[in-house]
């Protein structure tokens, strides 16, 4: 059985990396040789990293792919789909150096230039954004001003639509990432990664010494949990009002909750880093993108 799974997966390698096979074909092809399961587990694997097909599932790969000129205009926030038509004829798009005004037409997004500019990020966004008090991270216009606000309209249309990784209350200002890419999410998301984020709190009395063994014990239950707090790492500063946290994971308000139940209160709360990601230089509302190194 072993080695019959070891000669499915090469044959499907074959298949994946013939440049002559298109990528429907290689879809199709590599269903059969492997059975849907099977096929649909590998394209988790590491293996099909390499393979463009799974765009879906890795966003950095669709910059390789032919899509829809409609389709990627309106993925990328440019206009609707329905609107294609229209700014086709408005804007001086060219793929590969042609004009082109058919939106069924198919390109790769790295030959497709508006106004003789490349698509904007087309292989995916990740933001560091550092947020100010008074904003919450929903959608939701209902719930007040949102951190998705501060951006650029265009980004704002883009589909997959672009969401924080986690999430900072109204009250709490500091580091907040946004990302159109999914993988992105579950990478910083994950508690199997254990993603250190890194808090500055201020409390409303002086913190005894003996809080850092008691967070780091991995004992601490917060009211209305059965598990308690995985071990975090507490900093008290020279003021003793002001410490610094370190959490690997992302209860509801947990440093709230956490100081809470020792008894103190929580006066201004501020992210400072998430993962090996800072703010650096960045002032309330602004942002940046990601570099590669950083990701």
């Amino acid at each position: 059985m072993e080695t019959f799974h070891k000669n499915k997966v090469g044959a499907f390698k074959t298949v994946s990396n013939d440049a002559a096979i298109t990528d429907s074909a290689k879809i199709k092809i590599s269903q059969r040789i492997m059975g849907d399961n099977t096929f649909m587990r590998l394209k988790k694997a590491q293996e099909c990293k390499r393979f463009c097909v799974f765009a879906a599932f890795f966003g950095h790969w669709s910059f390789r792919l032919m899509r829809r000129l409609d389709q990627l205009l309106a993925n990328l926030g440019y206009c609707s789909r329905r609107e294609a038509r229209d700014f086709l004829k408005k804007q001086a798009v060219t793929v590969k150096g042609r004009a082109v005004r058919d939106p069924s037409g198919k390109a790769h997004a790295a030959d497709v230039l508006i106004n003789g500019e490349p698509l904007d990020h087309p292989d995916g966004l990740l933001l560091l954004l550092h947020k100010p008090l008074g904003l919450v991270c929903s959608h939701d216009e209902r719930e007040g001003p949102r951190v998705y606000d501060l951006l650029p309209e265009r980004w704002r249309a883009r589909n997959p639509q672009i969401t924080s990784i986690g999430r900072l209350d109204k009250d709490t200002s500091g580091l907040i990432l946004l990302t159109d890419q999914t993988e992105l999410v579950h990478k910083y998301t994950s508690p199997k990664h254990k993603v250190p984020k890194l808090y500055r709190a201020t409390v409303d009395r002086d913190l005894s010494p003996d809080l850092a063994p008691l967070f780091a014990a991995g004992t601490l239950v917060l009211d209305g949990e059965d598990t308690p707090c995985a071990p975090a790492e507490l900093r008290i500063l020279d003021d003793l009002r002001t410490a610094d946290l370190v959490l690997t994971e992302g209860k509801y308000h947990q440093v709230r909750r956490m100081f809470a139940a020792t008894g103190a209160t929580v006066l201004t709360l501020h992210r400072v880093q998430f993962g090996r990601l800072t703010l650096g230089d960045l002032a309330p509302g602004e942002f940046r993108t990601a570099r590669e190194t950083e990701i």
